[in-house]
């Protein structure tokens, strides 16, 4: 994509609650038309709520074909720079997007190159469909404001509807499963520790999930059973779509085994 009237953002620590966005020189979006971000697991969601709607109508109907042609559906998502920036009052329309990751905050996190490729050629489009003019939009916030300076010395913490902040553990990206378990015993969100948690849609033979409602994430039960090397072997001897990949051979495994779910998806789909 080549647009010399663009501009890009990079904040500070967006898992630790839009610190840096959240401190952002509003100035410097003063001549911005619209926003994008992607940054969202998966492949197909865009979108257009966070604690309040992130554009309007006029908007949605404008992108709506580019958003069907690519596969993506609007949907409601949480917290993450662009809402943070709605808040802020950049009184703009922005949109977050899945851009072709999966498994976030674990050893098996990979990036799907051709959901990536896809998003980019969807943004590419909106630019060129929206051009340079300027989609003004004021976001009314239902989220509760946080006092970041009363929430790292303890106090309420409002970055995740009113859950403890309690959800930075020290073995943050390492853990095989993103289940807590409290004093009670019951399970609990590994990122903002709510206990209310309920099935996933990513449940299936090989993983075992759950879903939060509080901060909006499909959580790592646990990985089922693993598979025999004599298995593995079979596998990538039938179709190594891998053979790239310059990794140790387990994380070529792993990275191998996700590529022939995802194409075998795809075959199934077009039949």
């Amino acid at each position: 994509m080549s647009n010399s009237n663009i501009k890009c953002a990079f904040f500070h620590s967006e898992e630790w609650g839009c610190i840096g966005s959240s401190a952002a020189d509003m100035d410097w979006f003063k001549d911005v038309g619209y926003c994008f971000q992607a940054d969202r697991r998966g492949a197909f969601d865009f979108i257009n709520n966070i604690f309040g709607n992130l554009y309007s109508k006029k908007f949605s109907k404008r992108i709506s074909p580019i958003l069907k042609h690519y596969g993506y559906s609007e949907k409601s998502g949480s917290i993450t720079d662009v809402g943070q920036l709605a808040e802020n009052g950049i009184g703009v329309c922005v949109a977050n997007m899945s851009c072709g990751y999966y498994n976030p905050h674990t050893d098996e996190e990979i990036v799907e190159f051709y959901d990536s490729n896809n998003c980019l050629d969807m943004i590419s489009m909106l630019v060129a469909e929206l051009g340079c003019s300027k989609y003004e939009y004021k976001q009314e916030s239902s989220r509760k404001k946080s006092n970041y300076k009363n929430d790292l010395a303890g106090d309420s913490w409002g970055d995740f509807r009113g859950s403890n902040k309690n959800y930075w553990y020290g073995d943050y990206g390492t853990a095989s499963s993103e289940i807590m378990l409290n004093d009670d015993g019951e399970e609990t969100c590994y990122y903002c520790g709510n206990s209310d948690l309920a099935k996933s849609e990513f449940t299936d033979d090989e993983y075992e999930c759950r879903w939060c409602p509080d901060c909006e994430s499909d959580l790592l039960v646990e990985k089922r059973a693993e598979k025999s090397q004599n298995q593995i072997a079979r596998e990538l001897e039938a179709e190594d779509i891998s053979d790239t990949y310059s990794g140790s051979l387990e994380h070529r495994q792993i990275v191998n085994n996700y590529l022939q779910d995802y194409h075998n998806k795809k075959q199934n789909k077009n039949k």
